[in-house]
């Protein structure tokens, strides 16, 4: 019969390394393990939700959201009312990684945050009070205690852009991966700290760090709005954007006036939203007259649609390889132990034992490169450029 071929199992470590993928949770349905951010799909069809076991049938993957640096500076529980805190944060946006720092002042006792949770509008926040709620909302982002805090927040993201170069689509990310980056807070009141509360406290949730990006974007003259979403008591923010073609992200507010989602708890696109708001109806309320809009929607389309079709085709080479590693252990003990009542019989068994064999590594050299790039996205959702050029420089879709 001649020597018999050795299987490699490399493929079969592929498959089990894409399982290993999948993380969980958001900002409105906090777990141990941080929040979970889907990739939206066309609208209005919803993205399909990745299942349990974490094989990627479906459109989208998730993306993680743990790339939040450390955080340093002076506590301020001991500090009395008017002093002066600095402190410090380091993030990831692009290429870099920047280091700020923001002196903040402790608040005067008058101003101390609210003891009762039913002090604020969001205790009784149902359909048909998104107008008190908003108003509460835009009250303490543009309140004009808060303006200390923002000139100094945007002196030193300033001085990023003029160092780097930074054009108004990536200043606008700079902020945005700046405030996804503050340490997300599972454990916040129910009534919003004030932006000048997160920066001082160096935590906050979903609507805290929504009004504290929604407060520096409009200073900066971004077109941003407030989305309210009403039976998830959500609040989080939105960016008016310019695309010359038909987003294929779901777009929020009125016709002719299109915002995406924001993500706040972690690095994401912009765009990007968990998988409860794919459906939500939100309440759009515009904040501040800011003009300038975001121009690289379509860059982030491409790089979503490219991590669509490279799951799709890592599902099928792991259903195809497990297939293969199938036929090919049966034909192994055939060949090994059965009787053939003709040599044809024998050489045809043979032939397809070697054939497929070579496939399935094939297959298994396919996966990984393919898995490379989808772990590189999925690990710098805060430098859409950088995920753009890993695409092209990679030459991926020639194997999707």
């Amino acid at each position: 019969m001649g020597p018999r071929p050795r299987c490699f199992n490399r493929f079969l470590l592929a498959v089990i390394l894409l399982l290993a993928l999948i993380l969980s949770s958001g900002c409105t349905l906090p777990t141990e393990e941080g929040p979970r951010i889907l990739v939206p799909g066309p609208s209005p069809t919803p993205p399909a939700e990745t299942p349990a076991t974490g094989t990627p049938t479906g459109p989208y993957p998730t993306i993680p959201a743990s790339v939040s640096l450390p955080l340093a500076g002076t506590p301020t529980a001991e500090n009395p009312p008017g002093t002066v805190t600095v402190r410090t944060f380091t993030f990831r946006s692009g290429a870099g990684t920047y280091t700020l720092s923001v002196p903040v002042r402790e608040p005067p006792a008058s101003a101390a945050p609210m003891s009762r949770e039913d002090d604020c509008p969001m205790a009784r926040w149902q359909a048909g009070s998104e107008g008190q709620v908003s108003s509460y909302y835009l009250g303490r982002i543009f309140s004009a205690e808060e303006e200390e805090l923002y000139t100094a927040l945007l002196r030193e993201l300033s001085r990023i852009r003029r160092m780097e170069g930074l054009n108004d689509d990536e200043y606008l990310e700079l902020v945005t991966n700046f405030i996804q980056q503050v340490p997300y807070d599972p454990d916040a009141p129910l009534c919003p700290r004030t932006p000048s509360a997160v920066i001082r406290e160096g935590t906050g949730d979903c609507d805290e760090k929504s009004g504290l990006l929604l407060g520096l974007l409009s200073h900066e003259g971004y077109d941003v709005a407030l989305l309210l979403f009403t039976e998830q008591h959500h609040a989080t923010a939105g960016v008016r954007i310019i695309s010359p073609t038909r987003p294929s992200f779901r777009v929020f507010g009125p016709a002719g006036r299109n915002y995406v989602y924001m993500e706040t708890t972690g690095p994401a696109l912009i765009g990007l939203y968990q998988s409860p708001f794919a459906t939500a109806a939100p309440v759009v309320v515009p904040a501040g007259n800011g003009t300038t809009r975001y121009r690289a929607i379509n860059d982030v389309m491409y790089i979503v649609g490219v991590q669509k079709r490279m799951e799709e085709r890592m599902a099928f080479l792991a259903a195809t390889g497990t297939d293969h590693l199938r036929e090919i252990n049966r034909l192994e003990v055939r060949l090994t132990n059965g009787t053939y009542d003709t040599r044809d019989e024998f050489d045809a068994d043979y032939a397809r034992y070697f054939r497929l064999i070579t496939e399935y590594n094939r297959m298994g050299e396919d996966f990984q490169a393919i898995q490379e790039v989808y772990q590189f996205l999925r690990d710098h959702q805060y430098d859409r450029a950088g995920c753009r050029a890993r695409i092209d420089n990679s030459k991926v879709e020639l194997l999707l």
